[in-house]
């Protein structure tokens, strides 16, 4: 159970900085350089945020290998996870969509810490581009660029 409280720990922080570290960027280089085209604007802070969201998934798959690696013998005879499908298990855990559960309770933690994070790191997404949206489209209406 330690290495999976731990991989959750690590994974969590890589995510966040992974997480603010685009929203940052988009803030403060992307945004600036497209005031006056809000639609490619938004649609670039869409399309970047979600490459951000494929590597935070793409961090929880690798710790869901590592830490199915460290689990029990009976973890590999109960599901055979390659890169591929750790990815897709990471991806439904990740949006919430749910998927076969795990009996392995260190892997359990870290898909249930995994659907947190994540529905906390997407809606800091909608969030943000909502508020780019709100303030670049009511500038534009208003005159201002």
């Amino acid at each position: 159970m330690l290495p999976a409280v731990v991989a959750c720990v690590i994974t969590v922080l890589l995510c966040v900085y992974v997480h603010l570290t685009v929203l940052r960027t988009l803030n403060d280089y992307v945004l600036p350089r497209f005031q006056r085209h809000s639609r490619t604007a938004v649609g670039t802070m869409v399309v970047v945020s979600l490459f951000g969201h494929l590597l935070e998934i793409w961090l929880f798959s690798i710790a869901i290998l590592v830490v199915g690696s460290m689990s029990s013998s009976q973890f590999a005879e109960e599901l055979q996870l390659d890169g591929f499908d750790a990815f897709y298990y990471s991806a439904v855990s990740y949006t919430s969509m749910g998927a076969e559960p795990l009996h392995e309770s260190s892997l359990r933690i870290l898909t249930a810490i995994e659907a947190l994070t994540g529905l906390i790191l997407i809606t800091w997404t909608a969030s943000f581009i909502f508020l780019v949206m709100q303030q670049t489209w009511e500038a534009r209406r208003s005159g201002h660029h």
